[in-house]
């Protein structure tokens, strides 16, 4: 097995890649919170500047094969949610052509069947693409670099919540091997890791890891 200093450096340029932004100072001024910039790399998503009624105006090219995935990640993320609808009214506004997946996203917004999911209101509780990025590196950790998930008190600090978070922290990001434990067995994350498993699922395919086989099951058995 790799060095395990080795591993949580790893680990953090696995995380600074994830999350990088190289935006022009026009995408920085739409892009404000890490989700929109998270589904801008994620899904391809291109915005131009355009002009309506003789002011600036914005489009945005949303990919046919990714539309379906941000309207389902829209509805249970607050940011995301507002990101979403500020594409649909853009371009409806530009006249430029939206996705089916899209349309009947506005389609359902004005018939009130969907509202604005509710923002964690918390520092500690978790945004869904951040859970995507920290559940990608803690399966990562476990079935590529072969750490243990977690461990006891009385064992070394080794394992792959121990990994990420010293990972993290080179980021400047501060998440406690305790709260990487929870998102990895507590009961109250059960909802949680079953999203973000299912999104890798739907997007990776055969392809998609998993934490362990219990998860995998779990999931294929629905």
């Amino acid at each position: 097995m790799t060095d395990y200093q080795t591993i949580v450096d790893a680990l953090a340029g696995d995380f600074r890649c994830l999350t990088s932004t190289d935006s022009s100072g026009f995408e920085k001024s739409i892009f404000t919170t890490a989700s929109a910039s998270w589904a801008v790399r994620n899904f391809a998503i291109s915005p131009y500047e355009g002009e309506l009624r003789g002011a600036n105006s914005i489009g945005f090219v949303v990919p046919v094969e990714h539309s379906g995935q941000l309207v389902q990640l829209a509805k249970i993320d607050a940011d995301l949610f507002d990101f979403t609808l500020m594409i649909v009214s853009a371009n409806i506004a530009e006249g430029t052509p939206l996705p089916a997946e899209l349309r009947a996203f506005a389609f359902e917004i004005l018939q009130g069947k969907i509202e604005r999911p509710t923002p964690p209101h918390r520092a500690t509780q978790w945004h869904f693409p951040l859970s995507l990025t920290i559940f990608h590196l803690l399966t990562k950790a476990i079935q590529i670099h072969g750490l243990k998930m977690t461990r006891n008190d009385e064992s070394p600090a080794l394992s792959a919540c121990d990994a990420v978070s010293e990972a993290l922290a080179q980021c400047g990001q501060e998440f406690s091997f305790s709260q990487l434990k929870d998102l990895c067995v507590s009961s109250r994350k059960h909802s949680l890791r079953k999203q973000v498993q299912l999104f890798w699922l739907e997007t990776k395919g055969p392809k998609a890891l998993f934490l362990n086989r219990t998860v995998e099951q779990d999931l294929k058995s629905d």
